[in-house]
Order: C-alpha cells, then structure tokens, then sequence
C-alpha cells in the first residue's frame, strides 16, 4: 500500500494547499491586485499562481518515486515514462479539485476543509484499501470522482502488470479532465474574488 498512500498524502496536501492559496486572497483582500497583476484573467492568475506548485509538487513526488522503484525496488514493468505523465496529471488534477472547492465555499476555512474531507475520503474508495469489487455500485461510480482511482488504476496496470499503454489512455484521459473544473467555474471564481468579503 506505500505506493498509493504516499501518493494519496500528496494529492491530500495539494488540494489543501491549492484552496489555501487561492482562500487567502480574499482573506487578505489582495485578490484585486492578484487580478490586475494577471490583467484581470482569471486564468492567467490561476496559471501564475500554480504553476510554481505544480513544479514544486512534482520534484517532491518525483523524488517519492525515486524512493519506492529505485531504493525500495517496487516493480516499475513499462518503466518512467508511464509513471511520472501519472504523476504529473495527477498534481495538475488534484490542484483543479481544490480550485474547486474553494469557489465552492469560498470561505478559506471551510474550502480548506472540504478540500481535506474529499482528500481523506480517497483512502477509502479509490480501492486500494477496499477492493472496488466488494463495494456496492454506488460507491463504486463515486470512487471515479476521485484524481486517485485513476493514477491508482494506472499504477495496477503499467507498473505492477506491464500492460500497453494503449490500455491506460482512458485513465489519463480521466485525470486530465480534472483540469475543466477551474474552467467551468473560473467566471464564479472571479467575481467572488472580488465580491466576497471574508467572513471571520
């Protein structure tokens, strides 16, 4: 299991810290100048603001990795490659979800939270300490909303089996679909940004 809970920790953190980013700047009141510093785009300022996260996340993941296949020797089938898109799509997933959240409830202490509750949930119903089989089929479709059942699924299939990679392509697919949460909701993210005053 130390493969996918050292994961599982990581994308828990990203979200937490993704909505804790983008939280505090309506409790700062910066969002503003956060705005105009991006020239008033919602998604330039979201790229701005996470592309160094995702940089960071990716060396610490990567180096999580290196941990498990090189020095713990956990097999790695179909090699890197595989592994490190999974990774990579995974952090970009996990900060689209805590984008997410926080224009959910864009209070910074309740988006936090509610970033953390869906990140603590994905120990239990992504299926790698439940088996998905055994579960009734409603929670088995809920476990597909989670960025982790499919780097788990990727994970089964390039590094323990060594499927294809034509096999894995839907897995992708469904973590880089993450990414159109802040897209879909990035006008409502904008205007609370700008309208919501932090409540204490």
């Amino acid at each position: 299991l130390s493969n996918i809970l050292i994961l599982g920790i990581i994308q828990l953190l990203i979200m937490q810290v993704t909505a804790y980013a983008v939280g505090v700047e309506i409790k700062a009141k910066s969002a503003e100048e956060w705005l105009e510093t991006a020239g008033g785009s919602m998604h330039v300022a979201l790229a701005g603001k996470l592309a160094v996260h995702t940089l960071i996340w990716f060396v610490v993941g990567c180096a999580c990795l290196a941990m498990l296949y090189t020095f713990c020797g956990f097999p790695l089938a179909n090699g890197w490659g595989p592994m490190l898109l999974a990774l990579l799509l995974l952090i970009v997933a996990a900060e689209a979800v805590g984008v997410f959240f926080i224009t959910l409830v864009p209070i910074l202490r309740l988006g936090v939270s509610l970033a953390s509750l869906f990140g603590v949930l994905t120990f239990s119903i992504v299926g790698f300490s439940f088996p998905i089989d055994a579960m009734y089929s409603p929670f088995v479709t809920l476990s597909y909303l989670f960025p982790m059942r499919y780097y788990y699924m990727i994970y089964t299939d390039q590094s323990l089996n060594g499927f294809p990679l034509s096999l894995s392509i839907p897995c992708y697919l469904g973590l880089a679909a993450f990414v159109l949460l802040p897209l879909l909701c990035s006008h409502n993210l904008k205007r609370e940004l700008l309208e919501v005053s932090y409540v204490r």
